[in-house]
């Protein structure tokens, strides 16, 4: 691929909406996502970086959008993005979040030979 088309590719990726599945064209989420498309690819690499900076232990999705300053509604796409393409990775290790629930801990990919517990992702099923 030639620059061109991957600059071509870059664009089409960051209007892709991995939320569609749940707003399922709510004319507002689609918006949305064309707002966010411009910032979506420097968000991406915040979140990657601070699962970097957590080690091989990992961290919640939370506490790193805690750590980063943003709101979990901004991140969880991207924490979706994330996954989908193989950067972050599931544990079967669990954390507590500020409401005191439980969430999955997550761990940068390149601590998955560290984490015996890393848990193969498995995209969800799309609806028609």
């Amino acid at each position: 691929m030639n620059s061109e088309q991957m600059k071509i590719f870059d664009q089409k990726k960051e209007l892709d909406d991995i939320t569609k599945n749940f707003h399922k064209g709510n004319e507002f989420s689609v918006r949305a996502n064309q707002d966010a498309a411009p910032k979506k690819k420097a968000l991406r690499a915040q979140i990657y970086q601070a699962f970097v900076a957590a080690g091989p232990q990992g961290n919640t999705a939370e506490a790193v959008y805690q750590t980063l300053g943003i709101r979990a509604q901004t991140g969880s796409a991207r924490c979706s993005e994330l996954k989908r393409d193989g950067q972050l990775l599931r544990t079967s290790r669990e954390g507590k979040t500020a409401s005191g629930s439980w969430a999955q801990v997550l761990v940068a990919d390149i601590y998955a030979a560290a984490n015996p517990d890393v848990v193969p992702y498995v995209p969800r099923q799309r609806h028609p």
